[in-house]
């Protein structure tokens, strides 16, 4: 009766710390998946054509988060996976216990984490700033400092993403150096293996918007 009556006790007393356990483990999952969150930039339709493989697929019960950006690029949620990415949908924010706006917020804020920083005005030298080619690296268009970067060139702050690994920009000063900047981001878009747009892009009112 002793043994039976000390391990009942221990029983009834060890079953809160077990669900404590069980819950430190499942938050540590949780915090582990939401630091992998990243927020990247991707060609218009995107995420809409990933939603439709899933319908096809009938598979539709959650989303691709995503959000537009410019009149030819999105912003799309995915989540670092070290050698690879792969899309966070609305089923796997329910997972980690968060809703989209933090989500994307939180994306926003670790993949610039990551990056280099801005190019100063002393970086244009000739008129033409091109980005090594890292993961995540057309991310940088998400940043903050940009107006101030156009303020302190001698001409116009044009950007351009025609590929998810490399970002391009130029301080146009002519309307020939204009031309020759969209060749070579049109060139670019064309070689990439994972293309995004062939749009250029400038400052208006805090953001990006495309040049017509």
């Amino acid at each position: 009766m002793t043994v039976m009556l000390l391990a009942e006790t221990t029983s009834v007393a060890s079953e809160p710390q077990q669900k404590s356990t069980t819950g430190e483990i499942g938050d540590r999952a949780q915090m582990a998946a939401i630091e992998k969150l990243r927020l990247v930039v991707r060609s218009k339709g995107y995420a809409e054509s990933r939603n439709r493989m899933l319908r096809e697929a009938n598979q539709d019960e959650n989303q691709i988060v995503s959000e537009p950006f410019t009149a030819s690029i999105e912003t799309v949620l995915v989540s670092d996976e070290g050698s690879g990415s792969k899309l966070i949908d609305t089923g796997h924010l329910a997972y980690m216990g968060i809703g989209s706006d933090l989500a994307l917020i939180l994306g926003q804020k670790q993949v610039l984490a990551g990056l280099p920083p801005l190019p100063s005005s002393a970086d244009f030298g000739s008129g033409v700033v091109i980005s090594p080619q890292i993961d995540y690296v057309a991310s940088m268009l998400l940043a903050s400092g940009w107006d101030d970067l156009d303020a302190s060139l001698s001409g116009r702050l044009v950007a351009a993403v025609p590929s998810d690994d490399q970002i391009m920009l130029a301080n146009i000063t002519s309307d020939a150096m204009y031309e020759k900047f969209k060749f070579y981001v049109g060139s670019a878009f064309d070689e990439a293996n994972r293309s995004v747009s062939k749009a250029l892009l400038f400052r208006k009112d805090g953001r990006w918007v495309e040049t017509e």
